[in-house]
């Protein structure tokens, strides 16, 4: 997978944290060391790590225990654990806590190392890939289209598409505006505020990944839902890193319940943005009264 991604190793021996970190950075990846239980979840709760290679064998809580709190903690974490070959393992409490691969030490084989990291990498773009479409979402959810409407800008070059998804919004008593192309949809997007921007992943003038970027810079709370006729892993892993709250892969299977799905998303991103709100007027009136 051509995508750098953010990888934390833990295991008590130096050599083998020095090993690794050779040959994952050789790969282009951003490598955190730990040798402790307490300094990988110290550094997964101030990185956004992708995989976390954990020796079998780490200190009190060991490699399952650290994986078992990842999963509780860092669900999108996708763990491989590490151990000497022949040594004791439970593979159904890895099978459990979602653990598909295993490295043996020693580690000789480097590209076993490389091969299996990026089957690690891919397997957990395909779990987000799979979290993110919008169009699998529970189709009997109720209470989607309740409170106060929300505001989607649509931008899409194809008028079917654009036509499809509006319209399904429309039923929900969304307020809507539409754009053709990028730099219209980013104009409307630093005019007014909008709760979700729904954007095709190439609008012929910019690509997602740009229209991304730009968003974020002009409006940080709006969330961003990507359309594209065959969204792929790299696609995914791409949109990912820039913040895509979501994927819908065109034409829509089910507008209805697609609707529903992007409704959830923008009242979220509301509520992410009220809450931000609400947190700075109460910095502003503290500081207020200290200088009073």
């Amino acid at each position: 997978m051509d995508a750098s991604a953010t990888i934390l190793v833990a295991d008590r021996d130096p050599s083998i944290l020095q090993l690794l970190q050779t040959i994952l950075t050789g790969m282009g990846h951003e490598v955190l060391l730990a040798s402790d239980d307490e300094k990988v979840l110290s550094l997964a709760d101030e990185h956004p790590v992708d995989v976390a290679l954990l020796d079998i064998e780490l200190p009190v809580l060991g490699g399952t225990g650290v994986a078992r709190e990842l999963a509780r903690k860092k669900p999108d974490v996708v763990v491989t654990l590490m151990s000497t070959a022949g040594s004791a393992r439970s593979g159904l409490t890895e099978l459990a806590l979602g653990i598909r691969r295993h490295l043996f030490k020693p580690l000789e084989d480097t590209a076993q190392v490389e091969r299996v990291v990026s089957d690690v990498l891919e397997e957990r773009t395909r779990r987000l890939h799979q979290r993110l479409t919008l169009d699998g979402g529970d189709a009997n959810a109720e209470g989607d289209d309740a409170g106060d409407p929300v505001h989607v800008l649509v931008a899409d070059t194809n008028d079917q598409d654009r036509a499809q998804i509006r319209d399904a919004l429309k039923a929900l008593s969304c307020e809507i505006k539409e754009a053709t192309c990028a730099q219209e949809a980013l104009l409307l997007l630093n005019k007014g505020r909008h709760d979700v921007l729904v954007v095709a992943y190439d609008m012929g003038d910019m690509t997602a990944d740009d229209v991304l970027l730009r968003a974020k810079r002009l409006d940080d709370g709006v969330a961003i839902v990507v359309t594209a006729a065959a969204p792929t892993l790299s696609m995914t892993t791409s949109l990912i890193k820039r913040g895509a709250a979501g994927f819908v892969e065109k034409p829509l299977k089910d507008a209805a319940r697609t609707a529903r799905a992007i409704v959830r998303q923008a009242r979220a991103a509301r509520a992410e943005r009220e809450e931000e709100e609400e947190e700075g007027e109460e910095a502003d009136q503290d500081d207020g009264g200290e200088q009073e």
